[in-house]
């Protein structure tokens, strides 16, 4: 061990090497510089083929700790450099944008402007004597206490050897001083104001006194009015007082001088014998005066037309609407209003009805009262109508006003309604739908259908098509049959009569497929068969169907024309064929296969009746109690619904009968053998029978 060399320990400090910093260039004797070197590029020139990229590698300037925008120069040396070389490169002066420099310029700024605010001007006491003041003595001597003897302030030296007592009471005789001449340039100032001051109160006082004059003229015509009354003539009083002083504010005077006259009117007022117009025209007149915060203060009143002639498809919104919602109080023409609508309402309530002749007389009244009220009262009479219809409605039965037989069974007078009430369509689809789907469609078209239709043809035109049509195509498919020796045209006339109501084209495709396809051309073709044929009777007996039956409407939608041509390209066919070869003419393609055996050709000239072939669908179904009471239900308007659940005794099913559309309310019940069993409306578990009568209607009806 003692052999063994020991570790030789090196204990000298070398020096580190020292950092670059960013602002020094980097080595241009590595093997990046070498790359370039081969590529052409040489030290302090630029990069590029046309060498104007950067000649200096990027430098950083490094910001401090905490050292926010601004705290060193933005851009480095590195930086300015490679603008100022690109500018000379460009043939431009190179313009060095220094925010320090800016900062330094508008620092200077200020002070310069703090440093040259004008001096404020001193007086001594000559000064003010020369200016006409009279100086008192006891600021034109000083008493020096030090001696106990008087000194002139002309010999008084402000700026000598500083004594402290001396140089305080110099600088309140000073104090003084200023504040005399201060005094003195106000009044002399003030002095010079004094005409332009008394012109201006003179003018004030006059103007004054034109307002005292004014407000007595209006006082006495206000007055004069009170004891008015004729409420038209007040009315012109208010106009006259609105031409006199246009520029005024009325208002507040206007409504008082208004609103007894108005508040006598509408005493004890019946809407349905006077709707009281000439009140309404004379306070449309005076809108502008009374309420001129509403835009329709400078419109003309128009009364409605007699005859109250008016869309009913266009359900226009009332005009002030969106200005009543900005508004967050009402006016003082607003609250005179309220008065009116008490009136209105309880003679709605009490005189009203909607189906009678006071009908006509209350849509009067609306009508010449809605452009003088507010929206929020209208908007209250609107729901009055709203509920006064949907009631009705309710009371409106299809099945009885079916059996009837009266001149339309339809509540046309909703159209009386139908702008103040738009939304009433979805109630009366539901009563609607089943008048449709109960309606004998061989009495034809609906009475008053055609005026729904007007008012609402997107809608009714789907429910005819997805209610009524399949009737129709039924009816001439089963009711039908050609006998031309006494044909039956009920059938034809009763789909015909809805021309004015479905479109031509739905009743064309009707006639084509239960008509011709199924009945015509078979009837056709069989005559033409026959031996002894007549084409003189078969030609007129085609021109009586095309000219004296379909209506000219139909014969031109193209499937009918085409119809008609297929028909007598039938006939020339059958011209030249006799004999055996009758069996080679061919039905038209447009003709439906006849799925039962054709009964025998009917003698056509000879008038031979022959009895019209059975339905190969007659079948004898057995009627239940449960399809009896379902006959009942529509025929007393009432719903059927199963409740999907059964008695807890019984175990039988349980339905609800109800008049509702909405499938609630009206009474729960459940059939045993022949008897309904309804639920008692106060103890839920005892179960009584009931008969099909009145009794069960009155309870689905909840009454």
């Amino acid at each position: 061990m003692e052999n063994q060399q020991k570790r030789k320990h090196n204990f000298r400090q070398e020096p580190r090497k020292k950092p670059k910093s960013d602002n020094e260039g980097g080595s241009f004797s590595g093997l990046g510089a070498k790359l370039m070197s081969k590529m052409g590029w040489k030290e302090g020139q630029g990069l590029g083929r046309e060498k104007q990229g950067m000649s200096e590698p990027i430098q950083v300037t490094l910001r401090g700790t905490r050292g926010g925008v601004g705290a060193v120069k933005e851009k480095s040396e590195q930086q300015i450099r490679e603008e100022r070389r690109k500018a000379e490169l460009n043939g431009e002066t190179y313009v060095e944008d220094s925010e320090e420099e800016e900062r330094m310029q508008r620092r200077k700024k200020k002070s310069t402007a703090a440093s040259t605010a004008a001096p404020k001007p001193k007086k001594t006491i000559f000064d003010l004597e020369a200016a006409g003041m009279q100086v008192p003595r006891t600021l034109q001597s000083i008493v020096d206490a030090t001696t106990g003897q008087a000194t002139s302030t002309s010999a008084l030296r402000l700026r000598g050897d500083e004594i402290p007592f001396q140089t305080s009471l110099a600088g309140r005789v000073q104090r003084e001083v200023a504040a005399f001449g201060e005094a003195v340039d106000a009044i002399q100032t003030d002095s010079k104001n004094i005409e332009f001051e008394m012109d201006r109160l003179y003018a004030e006082l006059e103007g004054l006194s034109v307002q005292i004059a004014e407000i007595q003229d209006i006082s006495a015509r206000l007055e004069a009015l009170r004891t008015e009354k004729d409420f038209s003539a007040v009315c012109d009083g208010l106009k006259a007082l609105r031409a006199a002083y246009p520029s005024k504010d009325l208002q507040r005077e206007a409504v008082a001088a208004i609103h007894s006259h108005f508040t006598s009117q509408i005493a004890g007022w019946t809407p349905a014998s006077d709707p009281l117009e000439h009140v309404a025209c004379s306070l449309s007149e005076v809108r502008g005066i009374i309420d001129p915060s509403t835009q329709a203060a400078a419109a003309e009143y128009q009364p409605p037309s007699s005859e109250l002639a008016r869309p009913i498809s266009v359900f226009a919104p009332y005009p002030h609407d969106n200005e009543y919602r900005n508004r967050r109080s009402t006016t003082l023409y607003q609250s005179m209003m309220l008065s009116w609508w008490p009136h209105f309402h309880t003679a709605m309530i009490n005189d009203l009805e909607l189906e009678g002749p006071s009908a006509a007389a209350f849509i009067r009244a609306i009508e010449v009262w809605k452009p003088v009220l507010p929206p929020f009262i209208f908007q209250r009479v609107t729901k009055e109508i709203k509920r006064k219809v949907s009631a009705a409605l309710q009371q409106w039965n299809p099945r009885k006003a079916i059996k009837h037989k009266s001149s339309s069974p339809l509540p046309n007078w909703v159209f009386d309604w139908l702008p103040y009430d738009s939304d009433m369509l979805s109630e009366a689809m539901p009563k609607l739908r089943s008048l449709v789907q109960l309606w004998p469609v061989q009495r034809g078209v609906i009475p008053g259908i055609q005026l729904w239709k007007k008012a609402f043809p997107g809608e009714i035109e789907q429910l005819l098509v997805k209610q009524l049509l399949p009737r129709l195509a039924a009816y001439l498919r089963d009711d039908f049959e050609f006998n031309p020796a006494e044909q039956n045209l009920e059938p034809i006339s009763a789909i015909t009569s809805w021309c004015g109501v479905l479109p031509a084209r739905i009743i064309a495709e009707l006639l084509h497929a239960e008509f011709f396809a199924s009945k015509f051309f078979h009837t056709l073709h069989s005559w033409l068969t026959f031996e002894g044929r007549n084409f003189e009777e078969i030609g007129e007996w085609l021109s009586w169907w095309k000219k004296s039956v379909f209506p000219e409407e139909i014969n031109e939608v193209a499937i009918i024309e085409r119809d008609w041509e297929e028909a007598y390209k039938l006939v020339i066919a059958a011209l030249d064929l006799e004999g055996p070869e009758l069996e080679k003419l061919t039905l038209p393609a447009a003709a439906e296969p006849r799925h039962s055996p054709s009964p025998e050709t009917p003698q056509f000239s000879k008038s031979i009746n022959t009895e019209p072939p059975r339905s190969a669908r007659q079948e004898i179904e057995e009627t239940t109690f449960k399809d009896v009471v379902e006959a009942w239900c529509a025929e007393e308007n009432l719903l059927l619904i199963p409740l999907r659940k059964a008695d807890e005794k019984t175990g039988q099913p349980l339905f609800r009968i109800t008049a509702s559309a909405t499938g609630k309310g009206g009474v729960v019940a459940y059939m045993k053998g022949d008897v309904i069993w309804a639920q008692n409306k106060k103890d839920k578990s005892v179960w009584e029978p009931v008969g099909l009568e009145e009794g069960l209607v009155a309870r689905a009806e909840g009454k």
